[in-house]
């Protein structure tokens, strides 16, 4: 299997010293700070379609959108999707029985009628994104006068490194415990040193808000979501890379009609750097190793309740905690969403007056 290999802003690249002394400004910075200005420059030509582009993109997908990258996996080995990364480590580990005792314990998928179109703009963002910086590849110089720093790596195909085109699963052993992890990523993007020429391999991952306008405003958003820093991490531990930017796209504004001031506090769009040197790889690594080892001792991690909300085993997490257990989470629940998720335990468990 082609694909199956066995065996805020802040960011550091390998090898090389990332801070610029004379400002203090780590390449991370410098990196995310140039992909917002030239996205927003871009956009601010209007130019927002390129057939050609759209086309050879489409017969590109024919080429790959028959792969079945599951069809080789070995059997009762766990696996991990990349963006389940940073789940609640019980659901994790039951995830990892389920594999290891070839049952199928995960809730059945409800999802509402407004969750599902959420779910679909938030990808149509993501291939906005995408289409943009291929767009940029190709027209930012001619539209705004100077050159763009930023553009997707190629496969052998010449394929943009990204959804399909860049999928990968991996799996690794440690004594008897092993598991496979992967997924496809938003992309990898080569960015060009405007000051020294060289040039930096850099993942790229988009995010979407849909609530409300403030919340990728510059006061309720500060850094990226720890959930989506271990998930790149992960991919950066598939790909090799050291440095990731986070994209936070939102779907909700303002207004038609923003001030300077109005958009310099609630701008639609956020990027983060993230650092991603080998010890938070391990992590990962450990994260998943602990999960596995766990559910072969027949051994269960606390649950989180802050990550109830998204738990795709909420009927065998309820189900699994002892009586001391719960009387623990209750004391401990704070948040409005720890003691929904409470709530909701109780409904599963029934038992609990």
């Amino acid at each position: 299997m082609d694909n199956f290999n066995h065996g805020g802003l802040h960011l550091m690249a390998k090898g090389l010293a990332a801070v610029n002394k004379a400002s203090g400004q780590t390449l991370a910075q410098k990196m995310a700070i140039d992909f917002a200005q030239e996205l927003d420059r871009f956009c601010a030509t209007g130019f927002n379609t390129d057939l050609q582009i759209t086309k050879q993109l489409y017969s590109q997908y024919i080429n790959v959108l028959d792969n079945n990258p599951f069809e080789d996996f070995p059997k009762g080995v766990p696996f991990f999707r990349s963006s389940g990364t940073g789940k609640c480590l019980r659901e994790q580990t039951l995830r990892a029985i389920d594999a290891l005792e070839f049952t199928n314990n995960a809730d059945k998928r409800l999802v509402s009628p407004w969750q599902n179109r959420w779910q679909n703009i938030g990808t149509a963002i993501g291939d906005m994104v995408q289409l943009y910086v291929l767009m940029m590849e190709k027209h930012y110089e001619r539209l705004v006068g100077e050159p763009c720093h930023f553009r997707f790596e190629r496969t052998p195909e010449g394929y943009p490194m990204f959804e399909e085109f860049s999928t990968t699963f991996q799996e690794f052993k440690s004594g008897k415990i092993n598991f496979i992890t992967g997924g496809s990523l938003d992309g990898i993007m080569i960015y060009t040193d405007p000051e020294t020429g060289k040039e930096y391999r850099v993942g790229l991952e988009v995010k979407s808000k849909q609530t409300t306008y403030a919340a990728t405003g510059h006061w309720s958003m500060k850094e990226a979501n720890s959930k989506h820093v271990w998930q790149v991490t992960n991919y950066a531990m598939l790909k090799d890379l050291d440095q990731y930017l986070i994209v936070y796209v939102n779907a909700s504004h303002k207004g038609w009609n923003m001030t300077e001031e109005d958009y310099a506090k609630y701008p639609d769009f956020r990027v983060f750097g993230v650092e991603t040197p080998e010890e938070k790889k391990k992590e990962v690594r450990n994260r998943f190793f602990t999960a596995v080892e766990m559910a072969h001792e027949g051994v269960f991690p606390k649950l989180s309740l802050a990550d109830f909300q998204f738990n795709d085993y909420k009927t065998a997490c309820a189900l699994s905690l002892t009586y001391r257990e719960l009387e623990e989470l209750k004391l401990e629940a704070s948040t409005k969403f720890e003691k929904e998720a409470i709530k909701e335990i109780e409904r599963i468990r029934k038992d609990i007056v």
